[in-house]
């Protein structure tokens, strides 16, 4: 008998030593991208029981690594796998659910996981649950539980807590305001490369917060280290201070349209300042991008000034100039050479001027480029002033814009059949 059991006890050992070899052979192809070797290995363990294992094949097929991607499959090997005990499976059945990841999202779903891994102290799970509890995903919002949830999370160092649990301290939310608190956790997670904690660092310097007193140096650092992480709105924002910085000590040298630099003045400015030089107004509507004036007794044998500006009227995007059509094949000549005449050499345009489109254009110190364009002979001739940065934030957001309204005319469209 004591034999029998030896040899049993022996097999157990050997296959147990069998396993752990295979997952960690199965683990690292998996890591190396080499997928089939990886299901190879990770398979047989899957289906003998192994937690590990089954969770990653779970991963497997949820991605279609190595294997057809199957949603399905992929839940079904999560839950054996959480069934098993194994944290993770449980983070990816939540993640899952809460956002619709191949799935219908179904937020009770989620939160019975996330509820399940947390209580045994998983601190990605304590992070999700402050998520849905922050944002009332499925559950009524409680910021005083989101905070609970995330603390617990942050006190493991989960470093993807510390943001929005000082948000909410900056904030107040759900408990008393913690300003200090909540400037150490951000600094904490901008330590780790954060980048949500970079932005709000950035912001918070930006603008100044409480008794956080405003370091645009400072802030142009956190934002150009979140924007190198992809943090989109920090990238935004990194264009704004930057002209900010700039505008709090232009150049002399600075591009300027009615005695105000171009790059600095907001829609309000620049609208008392056309007025001011003789401009007359044709249209004014801050429900429109730009506004436009008669442009007679500002600039000679131009007919027209149109002004657009950022989506916020913070900044001018474009100025535009308007000289009627003629005949005349020298009018673009004309108007280039008083740009010359004040700007120098352009850096793009023809030696020779024919029938044909012409451009010229200049790029100038301070990021202003100057444009003189004209079609075909006898089409109007334009000068424009655009300031590229903001230029491009307006036509980004015309695009979402015109998006949004397509999207809400099918949606009104869909509800008529």
């Amino acid at each position: 008998m004591k034999r029998f059991l030896s040899l049993i006890t022996s097999l157990i050992i050997g296959f147990a030593g069998n396993a752990f070899a295979g997952y960690d052979e199965g683990f690292k192809a998996f890591q190396e991208g080499d997928f089939q070797t990886a299901l190879r290995e990770i398979e047989p363990l899957a289906k003998q029981g192994d937690a590990n294992a089954q969770n990653m094949l779970g991963t497997m097929f949820n991605q279609g690594l190595g294997v057809q991607q199957n949603v399905q499959s992929a839940i079904y090997w999560y839950e054996l796998a959480a069934k098993a005990g194994d944290l993770t499976a449980l983070q990816n059945l939540g993640t899952m659910f809460l956002y619709g990841d191949g799935v219908k999202a179904d937020y009770a779903r989620a939160l019975n996981y996330f509820n399940t891994a947390a209580n045994r102290n998983d601190k990605a799970a304590q992070y999700y649950l402050g998520i849905m509890y922050e944002n009332g995903y499925g559950i009524k919002q409680d910021y005083r539980q989101a905070r609970q949830w995330y603390q617990k999370s942050a006190d493991q160092n989960y470093y993807q807590s510390y943001y929005p649990l000082a948000r909410l301290y900056l904030n107040g939310e759900g408990g008393e305001k913690n300003v200090t608190l909540a400037m150490n956790l951000l600094k904490i997670g901008a330590d780790k490369r954060e980048p949500n904690s970079l932005f709000l660092l950035g912001w918070i310097y930006d603008n100044g917060f409480d008794d956080v007193e405003q370091n645009l140096n400072k802030a142009l650092i956190f934002y150009l280290i979140a924007a190198n992480l992809g943090q989109n709105e920090a990238h935004d924002r990194l264009e704004v201070l930057r002209n900010k910085i700039y505008c709090s000590k232009p150049e002399e040298s600075a591009t300027r349209l009615f005695d105000v630099v171009l790059r600095c003045v907001d829609r309000t400015q620049m609208q008392k300042s056309i007025k001011a030089a003789g401009g007359r107004v044709i249209d004014e509507n801050l429900n429109n991008w730009g506004d436009s004036y008669n442009s007679e007794n500002l600039l000679k044998d131009s007919s027209e000034l149109y002004v657009s500006y950022t989506v916020d009227d913070k900044g001018v995007a474009l100025a535009t100039y308007t000289f009627p059509a003629n005949s005349d094949i020298q009018q673009v000549a004309q108007i280039r050479d008083m740009v010359r005449s004040k700007y120098g050499e352009p850096n793009k345009g023809p030696e020779k001027i024919t029938y044909l489109p012409v451009l010229y254009s200049w790029n100038l110190g301070d990021g202003i480029k100057i444009e003189v364009e004209r079609g075909m002979l006898g089409t109007d001739t334009y000068l424009s002033y655009i300031y590229p940065e903001n230029y491009r934030s307006q036509q980004k957001e015309m695009k979402r814009q015109a998006e949004a309204e397509k999207n809400s005319q099918y949606q009104a469209q869909q509800e008529n059949f």
